[in-house]
């Protein structure tokens, strides 16, 4: 079964009004971030946000980190949410 991705998604708030959701991707597999500081898109109205994690940001077999900052129109940051898991296969397509 080929691994096309994924998609990275949460839901943030803030009382204020949210900017921006940062992304960040670690590999272990690649001992690397393949993500860093890249924007997901947000609905400033539900606050509901998302991130395609690609073939590209993982290694296949290797566990990876993904987290999402929330970010605020005042530039405060807060870790809204966390994921560690390991991609069991990767296959690209012809």
């Amino acid at each position: 079964m080929p691994f096309d991705g994924f998609p990275f998604q949460g839901t943030a708030s803030d009382a204020g009004g949210l900017d921006r959701i940062r992304i960040y991707v670690y590999d272990y597999g690649r001992e690397n971030y393949t993500v860093s500081n890249l924007s997901a898109t947000l609905d400033a109205a539900t606050g509901q946000w998302v991130f395609p994690i690609l073939q590209g940001h993982v290694t296949s077999g290797a566990p990876a980190r993904l987290w999402a900052q929330a970010v605020d129109g005042a530039d405060a940051k807060e870790q809204k949410c966390s994921k560690h898991s390991r991609l069991l296969r990767s296959s690209k397509r012809s």
